[in-house]
């Protein structure tokens, strides 16, 4: 992580124009059989803290695209991917769009229950050559995913 880290006491912390490398995400990733390359870029992110869970957060993040390998039905798969901007907050939520797009590619929420849900949009199956059957629009959730983690 290279970054400008300002720690705020029991609320949060907030870091600016940071970067960090793919390898550090994927440590955390290789748990959901998912890796990407390449690096991310934070820009005026701000986490904040309520009872020691991430209550609300701001802020970019964005991800240069690149190769990307992940596990879906028990087959290991991989496609290319382009930039993406993912968008922090209101509250405990975060919206990938790909550079330049007004489309969502992933939503995800960290519940109240402590539970963090994530929902995949039909535009980011066609994305990866894996298009989801049906009539949906490409903005709408077609898989999604949750797992206790607090």
């Amino acid at each position: 992580l290279t970054t400008s880290l300002q720690l705020l006491p029991d609320t949060g912390v907030q870091a600016t124009n940071g970067t960090v490398a793919a390898e550090a995400v994927n440590r955390w990733l290789a748990h959901y059989n998912i890796r990407l390359s390449g690096q991310f870029t934070l820009t005026d992110v701000a986490l904040q803290f309520k009872g020691g869970r991430p209550d609300s957060a701001g802020g970019d993040l964005h991800w240069e695209g690149g190769p990307v390998t992940y596990q879906l039905a028990g087959e290991i798969s991989s496609g290319i991917l382009p930039e993406m901007t993912a968008v922090l907050g209101p509250g405990a939520e975060a919206v990938v769009f790909a550079a330049g797009g007004q489309t969502p590619l992933l939503q995800a929420q960290l519940q109240d229950n402590g539970f963090a849900k994530v929902g995949v949009t039909k535009l980011l199956t066609k994305m990866l050559n894996r298009p989801w059957p049906g009539s949906d629009s490409d903005h709408e959730v077609v898989l999604e995913v949750e797992e206790h983690v607090f």
